[in-house]
C-alpha cells in the first residue's frame, strides 16, 4: 500500500514537474519552427527553476510581440510615405506633360510671330522699293513739269 501510494506520489511529482517541461519544449519548438504564439505566455507557477525559465520564455516572446509590432509600424509609416511619392511622381509627371505642351505653344506662337515679322520685313522692303521708284518717278515727273513749264515760258515769250 506505502508502494501503491510513492507510486502515485511519484506519479503526481513527475507530472507537475513534466507538464510544465512539455510546455515549455512545445512553446520552444513552436518558436523554432516560426510558428509561435506571440499573444500566448507560459504560466509561471510551479517548481522555482521552471517557472524562471517560464518568465524568461515570455519576456523575450513580449520583446519579439514588440519587435514585430515596431516593425509593422514601420512597415505601415514606409508605405505611406511610398504613396506619397508615387502620387508626387504622377504630379510631377503631369506637370512637366503640362510644361511640355506650354512650351510647345509657346514655341509655335513664337513661330508664327517670327513669320509674321518676317513677312512685315519683306512688306516693308516692297514698300521702301515702291516708295524709291515713286521718288524717281517724282524727279522725273518734276523735271517734265520744269521741262513743260520752260516750254510754256518760251512760247509765252516767242508769241
Amino acid at each position: 500500500m506505502i508502494a501503491a501510494l510513492a507510486c502515485i506520489a511519484a506519479w503526481y511529482v513527475a507530472g507537475t514537474v513534466i507538464k510544465p517541461i512539455n510546455q515549455l519544449a512545445e512553446a520552444f519548438s513552436n518558436l523554432g519552427q516560426g510558428n509561435a504564439d506571440l499573444f500566448y505566455r507560459l504560466p509561471t507557477d510551479g517548481q522555482k527553476e521552471i517557472a524562471e525559465v517560464a518568465d524568461g520564455y515570455n519576456h523575450f516572446i513580449k520583446k519579439l510581440e514588440d519587435l514585430f509590432n515596431n516593425i509593422s509600424q514601420s512597415s505601415n509609416k514606409l508605405r505611406s510615405v511610398a504613396e506619397t511619392l508615387r502620387k508626387d511622381a504622377e504630379d510631377t509627371q503631369i506637370n512637366v506633360i503640362e510644361s511640355t505642351d506650354n512650351t510647345t505653344q509657346i514655341s509655335r506662337t513664337l513661330d508664327q510671330v517670327s513669320s509674321n515679322v518676317l513677312v512685315a520685313a519683306k512688306n516693308a522692303s516692297d514698300a521702301a522699293t515702291v516708295s524709291n521708284e515713286i521718288s524717281k518717278s517724282s524727279e522725273t515727273i518734276a523735271h517734265v513739269i520744269r521741262g513743260t513749264q520752260n516750254d510754256i515760258s518760251q512760247l509765252a515769250k516767242n508769241s
